[in-house]
This record gives structure tokens, C-alpha cells and sequence, in this order.
């Protein structure tokens, strides 16, 4: 049987007609350069914030690094595990990285990321991957409190979109000259292989960026599917609302099965398996599965769709009577 890719965090649905009529109404004019300013504006009315205030990128990865090689710092701080790639961008930076490991919940170390001396920029996930861990606005201002003036922190908001409860991180910047929110349009908006990323920021770290960057950084099918996505917002919320629902159902059966799981806010679930991890991971594979496994520690298994769901469980039950 194929495998069924639960591994990437991907939206499980097909593109909106409208992204796809529009992107096609752009395959006329690839002759003609790309008109970024056009994303840019959309993006500031979508945040009702200035043009000024976003700097667009090849995803959220992307702009990241960027953010990374830009600002000058020699130490990178982050909660592990997380995303693979914050690793990948400091080896090739030739950064020193100092990871904080997770508690085993899978809650993150606040006071372990604020009290070291050993960081010049702080990469925070909010909702964290691949725990789900989700950060409250006051929380998240309690932190900021406590981080020096002189030091930068990263908050990477790719699955923001997901959460129940609204955290309105941007109302943060007009107190945190510091802070430079990560965004994307590769989870929620599903648009992953377009690579479209974005940061918020004050201006004077926006303008560093793009004078780092290259004209016509984002091209013309991404920038267009972007905007078509911004216009298409209502139905873009159907689907999220789905996968929310979709993730609760989860959620609740495989509590019922006697799983220990978190209380993920974002497109997948956390299973803490600790040693268990492989096992549960070679099960899955074994049946067609495929999930993101972390030695030791856990599963992180993206919400597909209702289908893949639905086997997923059926496995995890079979699992359970083990």
C-alpha cells in the first residue's frame, strides 16, 4: 500500500478554485517580472499594519535565516527538541547554539531560555513543534519582560492559525523592539510548495533585511497565490476549523485508548511514547504510516484528512490492545 505521509505538517486539502484560477490568469505574464509590492500590501491590510513593518521571504525557513544573517549575533538560543532546521541555519551561519531541552511533558524550559547567559537571539515557537505547547499573550509578554533590551527573540508563528484561543502576538511589538514575529503560508493557507514566508518586525530590523536581499526575492505564482489566499480568507478559516475539529476527535480517542498525548494547538499531535517512541513509530510504518519520530521522546503525527485520520486511529487502537 502507498504511505500515508503524516510526517510533514502539511494541509491535507487541494488548493481553492480561486487560488488555481488565479494562478493560472499569471502563467500569461511570466515574461514580466514579479510584483512583490502587491503581497506586501496585502499583508499589511490583512494585519492592518504598515508595508514597512513586513519583510517577505521563500518561507518562513527562509526568513528565518535571513533574520540569522543579518542581525549581529554569534549565539542562538532554542527549546529541543523543535524544528530541525533552526540546527541546520546555525551550523551554516557558524553560530554557537545553546538548545534547552524540553520538560517530559513536552512543555518548554522558560526558565532555562530566559536565565541563559550564553544567547544573543532567542528562537521561540508558539504553538511549539512538535509539542503543540501553546503560549498565552501574557505569558509571552512576561517573557519579553524579562528578556534584555540588547537581545533579540524570534517568534516563529507558522501554526498560530490553528489555535482555539486567539493570541494576538503582533499588539507585542509596539512594546519590544526586540521582537520579529515569523509567519507562513505554507501550513494554514496550504500553500507549502510555493514557499511563502513572512516576518513582522520594527522597521529598522525590516529595512537590514531587505537591504540583504536580492530584487524580485518572491515570484510571481507565489506572490499571487498569497494574495488570492488573503482574499479567499473565509474559506481558508473553513478548512482550519476542520483540521481543529479534526484534531480534537484525535485527541479525545486516542485519550480513551490510554495514549498520554498534550494538548496540542497546532495541525498535529504530540504522542509522548518516551522509550516506547520506535516502537510505536515501527507499528505505524509497518501499516502504512509514516510520522515524524523523535528517539526517546515522542511522535509528532500531522491531522490529515478525515480518511487518514480515521486509519490512524483504527492503528493506534490495534496498538493499544498490544
Amino acid at each position: 500500500m502507498n504511505k500515508i505521509d503524516l510526517s510533514k505538517n502539511e494541509s491535507p486539502f487541494n488548493n481553492l478554485k480561486e487560488i488555481n484560477d488565479d494562478i493560472f490568469n499569471v502563467l500569461l505574464s511570466l515574461n514580466r517580472y514579479p510584483k512583490n509590492i502587491n503581497i506586501l500590501n496585502k499583508l499589511a491590510e490583512y494585519h492592518e499594519i504598515d508595508s514597512d513593518n513586513i519583510y517577505v521571504g521563500n518561507g518562513a525557513a527562509d526568513v528565518i535565516f535571513k533574520v540569522l544573517s543579518v542581525l549581529d549575533i554569534n549565539s542562538v538560543t532554542f527549546s529541543t527538541p523543535c524544528f530541525d532546521g533552526f540546527k541546520y541555519m546555525v551550523q551554516a551561519l557558524n553560530l554557537s547554539e545553546n538548545s534547552i531541552s524540553l520538560f517530559d511533558d513536552g512543555n518548554q524550559n522558560f526558565n532555562g531560555l530566559i536565565n541563559s547567559n550564553l544567547f544573543d537571539i532567542v528562537i521561540l515557537c508558539n504553538p511549539h513543534n512538535p509539542t503543540g505547547e501553546l503560549l498565552s499573550l501574557s505569558k509571552l509578554d512576561e517573557l519579553l519582560r524579562c528578556f534584555p533590551k540588547n537581545k533579540y527573540i524570534i517568534l516563529d508563528e507558522v501554526y498560530i492559525d490553528y489555535t482555539k484561543n486567539n493570541v494576538d502576538s503582533l499588539s507585542l511589538l509596539e512594546k519590544y523592539n526586540n521582537l520579529i514575529i515569523v509567519r507562513s503560508f505554507s501550513k494554514s493557507f496550504g500553500l507549502a510548495g510555493l514557499r511563502i514566508g513572512y516576518c513582522i518586525s520594527n522597521k529598522k530590523i525590516i529595512n537590514a533585511l531587505k537591504n540583504k536581499t536580492v530584487p524580485y526575492n518572491i515570484n510571481s505564482i507565489s506572490s499571487v497565490a498569497a494574495c488570492s489566499a488573503l482574499n479567499n480568507i473565509c474559506k481558508i478559516k473553513e478548512n482550519i476549523d476542520i483540521i481543529i475539529k479534526e484534531r480534537c476527535k484525535i485527541n479525545d480517542e486516542l485519550i480513551r485508548y490510554g495514549f498520554s498525548i498534550s494538548n496540542s494547538q497546532a495541525n498535529f499531535i504530540w504522542v509522548n511514547a518516551g522509550e516506547k517512541a520506535i516502537l510505536y513509530y515501527r507499528y505505524l510504518f509497518d501499516r502504512g504510516l509514516e510520522v515524524k519520530f523523535y528517539d526517546n521522546f515522542g511522535l509528532r503525527v500531522s491531522v490529515g484528512n478525515e480518511e487518514q485520520n480515521n486509519y490512524f486511529l483504527k492503528v493506534m487502537q490495534d496498538l493499544s490492545n498490544k
